[in-house]
């Protein structure tokens, strides 16, 4: 039986391929390239191997484990299409005729990445068979990798082309970009990679605030174009969707704590996303005023607003840092503060008539209402969080030990509250590792000669004591 999932998983898959074949694809098309079809095809197919096999119609041969490998192979050709397309993308002239500009992608290349992400995914079942879960951690660090590649190949061609005709506003608003499209996705992927849960679940919310930002494009084409120049504007929100679709992956096991501390160390987690986001955001609208200086206004609003997005997350997350169960209610307020920020500045930038938003910018405020709705819901929904996140935590550690409690003794309540973890949002924990990370698979790949570790050296008071005790 195919659990539910993993229908609307296909469901999915299917949605944005067949998105991308009717979005622009770069700058001076309407569609994709000719070669797009009979990939989307292939890609479509594969997602019906497992249907296949459940109706008997598949060789006996064919096991799930080859199934997968049989689906990796048929989604192959459309990464080989993305590929070309993206080099293909700084070469050329663009649709607007701006030679030097490259023909630069659309957002067809963005839904059409989550689709083939999505088709490529195993099943449950196909990884039981022998598929190895490490396989999803790699293609991620992969993409986000490929976002850095990316963004270096543009700052390179920017400085060399159009560094003597772009103020200094402009180019150090290019910068800021280039960090945030390309450096976010890294820190979240950093830490899936060494296993920690909860950073897995930031790529994944990150995906899906990138994706809000790409439907925002796609949808508002009069005033925020839904192509651009790689050479001028680098990947911005290219892999971030596709980047939270691999996080998604089945194969990349979750983490083995409590679920109650798992959503609030995630929404923590968040808020101090949202305050990184939110400097980036500072910085492009003050920088911003320098080249285009009859919208000061509208940038000098954009600036309070973040600065003030950037304090209601601080607060949030300090809320959760003290006591969880009793600074949820802040929590949940930041959440809603940061929806009603996020909006406010919407609203300025849309009947602005001096400026437009862009596709950067777009993506802060899509983060924003992303990280605001999963905040809201991640402290309000999970029974495990409603109920006591401490003592849904006490009963997760107690199971991973192998321990059984007394039903009639009743859970116990005893000890300080529970509260997110205190961390730097460079740090990682590795307490989190399941067996689809990197760092735990390297642990099982050791050679079975490697020789154990010596035992520390007994101490002589302790031998003495034992000679005169016996």
């Amino acid at each position: 039986m195919i659990p539910a999932g993993h229908y609307v998983r296909d469901v999915l898959a299917v949605v944005f391929l067949l998105t991308a074949l009717g979005t622009g694809w770069d700058t001076g098309q309407a569609a994709g390239p000719d070669a797009l079809v009979p990939v989307t095809l292939l890609s479509i197919i594969s997602l019906a191997l497992p249907y296949l096999s459940m109706a008997s119609v598949l060789p006996r041969g064919l096991t799930p484990g080859r199934i997968q490998h049989v689906r990796l192979l048929a989604n192959a050709p459309y990464m080989v299409v993305v590929v070309v397309s993206l080099v293909h993308a700084y070469g050329g002239a663009s649709g607007a005729a701006e030679v030097g500009a490259g023909r630069g992608v659309g957002i067809g290349v963005v839904f059409g990445l989550v689709g083939v992400t999505l088709a490529a995914q195993g099943r449950e079942v196909e990884l039981r068979a022998g598929a190895r879960g490490v396989l999803w951690t790699v293609v991620t660090a992969m993409l986000a990798g490929l976002g850095v590649v990316l963004a270096v190949v543009s700052a390179v061609l920017y400085v060399v082309e159009f560094a003597g005709e772009a103020g200094w506003g402009e180019g150090t608003v290019f910068a800021v970009d280039m960090i945030l499209f390309a450096g976010m996705p890294v820190l979240a992927v950093r830490g899936l990679v060494r296993g920690d849960a909860v950073w897995r679940d930031v790529a994944m919310v990150l995906g899906a605030a990138g994706l809000l930002a790409a439907l925002w494009a796609q949808g508002a084409g009069e005033t925020m174009q839904d192509a651009w120049s790689l050479r001028l504007s680098g990947p911005q929100v290219l892999l971030w969707p596709a980047i939270g679709a691999a996080a998604a992956a089945p194969g990349i096991v979750a983490t083995t704590r409590a679920a109650g501390v798992r959503w609030i160390n995630l929404v923590s987690r968040l808020f101090q996303v949202v305050t990184l986001v939110a400097l980036a955001a500072i910085l492009i609208h003050g920088f911003r005023i320098v080249d285009d200086p009859d919208a000061r206004g509208v940038y000098l609003a954009g600036v309070v607003l973040s600065l003030l997005a950037l304090v209601t997350a601080t607060l949030g997350r300090n809320a959760l840092v003290r006591d969880a169960t009793a600074g949820r209610p802040a929590a949940v307020g930041a959440a809603a503060g940061l929806f009603a920020v996020a909006l406010v500045e919407m609203a300025v930038l849309g009947i602005s008539q001096s400026t437009v938003i862009r596709l950067d910018i777009a993506t802060v405020l899509s983060a924003w209402l992303v990280v605001a709705v999963v905040g809201v819901v991640m402290l309000t929904g999970p029974a495990s969080v409603i109920a006591d996140p401490e003592e849904a935590d006490a009963a997760g550690e107690a199971d991973a030990a192998g321990e059984a409690e007394d039903p009639s003794s009743g859970p116990s309540t005893d000890g300080p509250h529970v509260r997110a973890e205190d961390e730097s949002i460079w740090t990682v924990n590795d307490h989190d590792a399941g067996t689809g990370n990197l760092r735990s698979w390297r642990a099982r790949a050791q050679p079975p000669w490697r020789p154990a570790e010596a035992p520390p050296p007994e101490h002589e008071a302790d031998r003495q004591g034992r000679r005169g005790h016996r």
